[in-house]
Formats: structure tokens, sequence, C-alpha cells
């Protein structure tokens, strides 16, 4: 898909190549006070809308919306 994605069919299919190939995906994500951030995370599955990936930024695992990344760029 396009690189970046940023449909959610596009973003999804990102998700699901990254956790297949070990890649790290930039995403642009809105969190739930509004706020926009930009982070590189490493997914490690993708259930019901719900990305469970390693966030560089937090140095620790976190739980993304997919509805919530705007966008995705694989680096």
């Amino acid at each position: 898909g396009p690189n970046p994605a940023k449909t959610r069919e596009d973003l999804q299919a990102m998700v699901e190549f990254a956790i297949e190939n070990e890649f790290e995906i930039e995403i642009l994500y809105v969190k739930a006070d509004g706020s926009e951030v930009t982070d590189v995370i490493r997914p490690e599955s993708l259930e019901r809308g719900k990305v469970y990936a390693f966030c560089r930024g937090r140095g620790s695992y976190a739980v993304f919306s997919l509805d919530r990344i705007l966008s995705g760029k694989l680096v």
C-alpha cells in the first residue's frame, strides 16, 4: 500500500505488514485529549481495531486505536 498511509484500510494493511516483517511505523496519533503526537511504534498485534505495540517514545508497550492514527510511515 501507499507509504505514508492515511486511510484506515491502508493503515491497517501497513500495521499488518509491519507485524509480519518486524518493521517500525512512524505515526501521527490523536490522543484522548485531542492533541496530536508523532511517535515511532513497533506493532506486535492488531485486535478489534487496537494496535498493541512497543512505543519508542515511551520506552514501553502501549495500545493505540487504529481510528485515531491519522497517518503512518514505515521507517
